[in-house]
C-alpha cells in the first residue's frame, strides 16, 4: 500500500506537469492564430488547430475524465468556439507560409500532449483504485458496475483494468475485455483498448497475509523474499511457516557471494534501494554522471564492502562491463519489451555481465514472478515455457 501511495503521488505530479505543458501550448496556439487572423485567403476554412478543438469539444478524447480536463484547459487557455475575427497583420508570402507551418506544428504538439494527458489520467485512476483496494480490510471500497447496474460490487467479484483503471464486476469486465474494450465502452465513457491480461482481480490486491515482527517498513512479498534471499532476515512464526512452504525461499545467497539486481523502471528502482537500505544491505547503484557510474562499477568489481549492485536492465551504461566478481543475477520482474528481439537482447546482455570469461564460480539466475499477474503472462510468452 505504501508503494501505491508513492506511485499515486508521482502520477499526480506527472499529470499536473502535463496539464501545465498543454495549457502553455494551447495559449501559444491561440496567440499564433490571432497573428494569422483572416488575411490568409489560401488557408482552409477550418485549420488543423480548429479541427482539434472541434473534435475535442464534440467527440471528446476517448475518456470521460480526460475529456472533462481537456475542456477545462481549452477554456482556461481562452480557446473559443470559433476562429478569431481580427484581420491579423500584413505578411509577406514567405512569412505567411512559415506562420501557417508553425501553427500546424503547434497543433501536432498539442495532439501529442492531449494523448499523453489521457494516459496520465488513466494511470492515476488505476493506481488510485489499486491503492484503495489495498485498504479493503479496514475501508471496503465502493465499486459500481456499469453493465450489471450494481452500485456496490462485492470485493470477491471486483475486477480492475490496468489499461485504463476502470473497474466493475469480474464477469462483465472480462466479457468486455474479450471484445478488446473497456467495461465502460458501451456507455461511451471510455474508448481504451483492453485485453483479458489487463484484468486484475480486486481480492488479490489485499494486504499480505502475514505481519512483520518488530518495527520496520513493509515492502511487499516480492521484495521481502529478495531481501531474505540476499541476507538473513528474522522471521516471525507466521512468516516462517509461510516461507517453509516455498522451496526457493529456504535458499540464501552466501555472505561471501556478490549479487546483481536488475530492475526496469525508475519507480521500482527507488523502492528497491529503499528496501535494501532499510534492511541494512550495502549496495551500489549505477546512476549519476558517466564518471560516477564508471567509479561505482570499478568499486563493485574490486571487492568493495557493497556486495549488491543495483542496475537498470534497459540501461546501456554498464554494457560490456566485466562484473565477474558477482555470480548471482536477480531479475525482479520479467522484462517488458516491445519485441521478442529486444527482450532477448537485453536479458542476454544482462546475464552476460557476469557469465563471461574470468568467471570462476557457478552463476545463478533468480527470477521473481508473482502468481496470477501479468508477470506470468510476459514470462511464458517470451520464453515459451509454461509454469505450473
Amino acid at each position: 500500500m505504501k508503494a501505491c501511495e508513492v506511485i499515486v503521488k508521482e502520477r499526480k505530479s506527472q499529470l499536473e506537469d502535463c496539464r501545465n505543458d498543454l495549457t502553455k501550448k494551447l495559449k501559444e496556439a491561440v496567440e499564433k492564430e490571432k497573428e494569422i487572423g483572416k488575411r490568409l485567403d489560401d488557408e482552409p476554412k477550418e485549420s488543423l488547430f480548429r479541427e482539434h478543438v472541434r473534435v475535442s469539444r464534440t467527440e471528446g478524447v476517448g475518456d470521460e475524465d480526460g475529456t472533462q480536463l481537456v475542456l477545462e484547459l481549452l477554456n482556461d487557455a481562452g480557446v473559443g468556439e470559433h476562429r478569431p475575427s481580427n484581420p491579423g497583420r500584413k505578411m509577406k508570402d514567405s512569412e505567411r507560409k512559415q506562420t501557417i507551418w508553425e501553427h500546424r506544428e503547434q497543433t501536432h504538439t498539442i495532439r501529442k500532449l492531449t494523448k499523453e494527458l489521457v494516459g496520465r489520467v488513466r494511470s492515476l485512476r488505476y493506481f488510485t483504485v489499486v491503492r484503495d483496494l489495498q485498504k479493503q480490510r479496514s475501508e471496503p471500497p465502493v465499486i459500481s458496475c456499469p453493465e450489471c447496474g450494481r452500485d456496490r460490487v462485492p470485493l470477491e467479484e471486483i475486477a480492475v483494468l490496468s489499461s485504463c483503471g476502470h473497474a466493475g464486476c469480474y464477469n462483465d469486465v472480462k466479457a468486455a475485455a474479450e471484445s478488446e474494450t473497456c467495461v465502460y465502452a458501451r456507455s461511451g465513457r471510455c474508448k481504451a483498448a483492453a485485453r483479458v491480461l489487463n484484468i486484475v482481480k480486486g481480492d488479490t490486491l489485499g494486504v499480505d497475509d502475514y505481519e512483520r515482527d518488530g518495527k520496520g517498513k513493509h515492502f511487499g512479498m516480492k521484495l521481502e523474499k529478495v531481501i531474505h534471499l540476499i541476507r538473513y532476515v528474522p522471521l516471525g512464526k507466521v512468516r516462517r511457516a509461510l516461507t517453509d512452504t516455498v522451496p526457493c525461499c529456504r535458499k540464501r545467497i552466501s555472505s561471501d557471494e556478490r549479487v546483481l539486481i536488475f530492475v526496469q523502471f525508475p519507480d521500482l528502482m527507488k523502492k528497491v534501494a529503499e528496501a535494501l537500505t532499510a534492511n541494512e544491505v550495502r549496495f551500489l547503484e549505477i546512476k549519476g554522471s558517466a564518471a560516477q557510474k564508471s567509479k561505482n562499477l570499478e568499486k563493485f568489481q574490486n571487492d568493495s564492502k557493497e556486495r549488491v549492485l543495483l542496475l537498470n536492465v534497459m540501461d546501456e551504461s554498464a554494457s560490456g562491463a566485466n562484473l565477474t566478481s558477482a555470480n548471482h543475477a536477480i531479475f525482479l520482474s520479467p522484462l517488458l519489451a516491445p519485441s521478442q528481439e529486444i527482450y532477448q537482447a537485453n536479458e542476454t546482455q544482462a546475464i552476460g555481465r557476469l557469465r563471461r570469461y574470468g568467471q570462476s564460480k557457478t552463476v545463478y539466475i533468480w527470477r521473481f514472478l508473482t502468481k496470477d499477474t501479468i508477470d506470468i503472462d510476459i514470462y511464458e510468452t517470451r520464453t515459451g515455457r509454461k509454469l505450473d
